[in-house]
């Protein structure tokens, strides 16, 4: 028993070691890669293209065929062949499969080509006759050939040809159309011109003949007091005013001073109060530099407006005449007279006259004084409080006395200005200081809610930013907003009003600063291009530069400010995401303006 077992022990210790051993057998020599190349010339396309379909070699036969079919030809490739003997001198397995083949006798080409079978006299020539005739048809298609490429040339020629006239046919059609157009729009120039200098031809033939019938009608020794009074009580003017104030002020337009002062004298002589007469005398004085005759003749214009019973040209003449000179004894003469004519309950005229005196007080202060004498001491408290506000009351322009430090004087005009552009720390500023005088002094909160009305002209949501907190910054796509339209969206023209009214409707909405961004072009295609400009020089608006996506401008800005970009733009070429949060907005003919994420 002990023999047995150790023969079984034998046994099974030499079948462990087996594996071990054919584990350990050493890999298969690769190739050299001419030899490979040989080897392949030498093979049959067949036996390697099976080899190659083996699943062991589908990265090898996708990598060697790669831009070639898997076929005989494909095999034959040079490049093939040369990335199958790149992978024989690296893989020794598929190497040996080669040898493996090689060792095959049907897998090698055959040596030595397999003899011809004889050919017979007879087969010769009927091979010779086949020949020639192969030979005779390829001429004939050949000389087809050559005449078909001909006649393709020619038409081609032809068709060139026609096509080249075609197009000079076509210049000449284009130019004379052009032509055409030109002599028309030329001839159409021609007659507007035409009847522009007939009408006014005929205009200047009938204001001569009213000018000359008016100076013979009306001369001074015919002129009776009687006609005089009426005219003056009716506040009637010679019935030429009209027609001859235009051609006047046209001459003095034109800077023709003697040609406008002698037609004006002219009139005078017919009418010695005729006001439209009086006044284009003043001006011409004035622009003359003749202060002197200029206050005396605004002095005669007050005179003859307060005896026509005309107030308000007797104010417009009054603040005239102070202008000129607040210093001549002629305003000092007839502002008396004037201040005693303002009458109470003639609320239109009172109107008129406190915004002239507000004009004057702010272009000439001095010559406002000297009118204000007589206005406090010539009229009731009321009327006099009426057109000269309290000392208390503060204007657009005065500065602002607000509570606590600031680096420089305020007036509310500059304040407005400031919330336009979106000054920060004057804004805040000036909200702090409205709260504290809120506080200790109503009065004084009071007269800097009315001064900055005052500025704003009416628009309260300029006090917006400085009554409370804002909601946070707002970037408006200024483009965009030129161009809605409530109806099409789109409008036939840029406009500056809807930037305005987002504007507006954001600092209603608690927004602050709004901040306006436009493209290159919106100078060059919104319909104020003036007020634009003004915008952008004060730093209300900004443009973006020529040749820069505004798009991208406005979403960097958006993201540095934490704020919603205003636009109806979608912008998905550069925010797919919409990592910035867009606020759509409407602006409806009648109402405000509304908006929406």
């Amino acid at each position: 028993m002990a023999a047995e077992d150790r023969n079984a022990l034998e046994l099974e210790t030499a079948s462990d070691a087996t594996p071990a051993e054919e584990s350990a057998a050493p890999d298969p020599e690769p190739l050299a890669f001419d030899e490979t190349i040989t080897l392949l010339s030498a093979l049959k396309a067949p036996p390697v293209l099976a080899l190659l379909q083996d699943k062991d070699y589908l990265l090898l036969r996708t990598t060697a065929f790669s831009g070639f079919r898997m076929n005989h030809q494909g095999l034959g490739n040079p490049v093939v062949r040369r990335r199958l003997a790149e992978e024989a001198a690296r893989n020794g397995s598929f190497a040996q499969k080669l040898r493996d083949l090689s060792e095959a006798e049907d897998a090698l080409r055959p040596s030595t080509p397999s003899p011809k079978p004889e050919k017979t006299a007879a087969a010769d020539e009927d091979a010779k006759r086949h020949e020639e005739q192969l030979h005779q048809e390829r001429q004939k298609r050949k000389r087809d050939r050559e005449e078909a490429r001909e006649q393709i040339a020619a038409l081609k020629e032809k068709v060139r040809e026609l096509e080249r006239r075609e197009y000079e046919s076509n210049l000449v059609l284009r130019a004379a159309e052009a032509e055409r157009d030109a002599q028309a729009l030329l001839a159409d120039k021609h007659a507007q011109r035409v009847a522009r200098l007939e009408r006014q031809t005929a205009r200047l033939i009938a204001e001569r003949a009213q000018l000359l019938k008016s100076l013979s009608g009306h001369a001074p020794h015919t002129r009776s007091a009687a006609s005089h009074a009426a005219n003056a009580k009716t506040g009637q003017t010679l019935s030429s005013d009209a027609v001859w104030e235009e051609a006047v002020r046209h001459l003095i337009d034109k800077n023709r001073h003697d040609q406008a002062l002698s037609l004006a004298n002219d009139v005078l002589r017919a009418d010695s109060h005729n006001l439209a007469a009086l006044d284009i005398i003043a001006r011409v004085m004035e622009a003359s530099g003749d202060a002197r005759a200029a206050a005396i003749s605004a002095r005669a214009l007050v005179t003859a407006s307060l005896g026509r019973g005309d107030l308000r040209a007797a104010t417009d003449a009054m603040v005239k005449l102070l202008l000129i000179d607040p210093q001549t004894p002629e305003a000092e003469k007839v502002s008396r007279a004037f201040v005693a004519s303002i009458r109470a309950d003639d609320r239109e005229t009172v109107k008129h006259a406190g915004a002239a005196f507000a004009r004057l007080r702010k272009l000439n202060g001095q010559a406002y004084a000297r009118l204000q004498k007589h206005i406090r001491k010539q009229l009731s408290p009321t009327l006099a409080d009426t057109l000269d506000p309290a000392p208390g009351a503060l204007g657009a322009d005065d500065i602002l006395p607000l509570p606590g430090f600031f680096p420089y004087p305020l007036t509310a005009t500059e304040i407005i200005a400031a919330i336009d552009q979106g000054d920060l720390p004057i804004v805040a500023s000036v909200r702090k200081s409205l709260a504290h005088a809120e506080t200790t002094d109503a009065a004084l909160h009071a007269r800097l809610l009315g001064a900055l009305e005052l500025a704003a002209e009416g628009d309260r949501t300029y006090l917006a930013p400085l009554q409370k907190k804002a909601l946070g910054a707002a970037v408006v796509d200024a483009s965009n907003a030129a161009w809605f339209d409530q109806e099409s969206m789109t409008n036939a023209r840029a406009r500056l009003k809807p930037i305005l009214e987002l504007r507006r409707a954001l600092r209603a909405k608690g927004y602050f600063p709004v901040q306006l961004m436009g493209d290159a072009p919106l100078p060059y295609t919104i319909d104020e291009p003036e007020a634009l400009r003004r915008m952008i020089a004060q730093g209300e608006i900004t443009i973006v530069e020529s040749g820069t996506d505004a798009d991208v401008v406005l979403l960097r800005e958006s993201k540095r400010l934490s704020a919603p970009l205003v636009t109806n733009d979608y912008m998905v070429d550069w925010d797919p995401n919409g990592e910035v949060t867009k606020l759509r907005f409407d602006l409806p003919p009648q109402g405000n303006a509304y908006f929406w994420t």
